[in-house]
């Protein structure tokens, strides 16, 4: 038995089905998120599966729009656009508030890394001026050299 699950972030099932050899499987959904794509083969044999994947803008099919909300080609081409730049705005407002937080892990990081490093230049002046004391104690125990 071979079975398809679609799971949003978080495990929740949203979609399953049942596969047959071969097909395609659509969906749309107004989830913002993470999905989880599972395929499951009870059979011996080797499956191949494939994706294609398709999000955003490139989802929406203008002739259809054009002819149910019955749109004239300029019409139709405005709307295009429109859509363009809504997906562009909602892009660079993704990437901005990425950008944020990995500015804010490498800004942390940068700060752990400099305070790790000043411990270290501390450890190390203290284990050398530790060092001069015990081989100037260790000389004159040895007389090698006057206290």
């Amino acid at each position: 038995k071979r079975q398809y699950q679609r799971r949003v972030h978080g495990g929740q099932l949203i979609q399953e089905h049942a596969l047959t050899n071969e097909g395609s499987i659509k969906f749309t959904t107004g989830i913002y998120g993470d999905y989880t794509f599972c395929f499951t083969n009870g059979g011996h044999g080797v499956q191949a599966v494939s994706f294609h994947v398709i999000t955003g803008q490139q989802t929406v099919d203008y002739d259809q729009v054009a002819r149910r909300e019955h749109l004239k080609p300029i019409e139709m081409r405005l709307r295009f656009m429109l859509d363009a730049a809504t997906q562009i705005h909602n892009d660079y407002h993704y990437f901005k508030s990425r950008e944020a937080g990995m500015r804010d892990v490498s800004e942390a990081s940068n700060s752990r890394a400099l305070w790790i490093t000043v411990f270290n230049v501390i450890l190390l002046v203290a284990l050398g001026a530790w060092q001069v004391l015990f081989l100037k104690k260790l000389f004159i125990k040895k007389k090698l050299i006057s206290g």
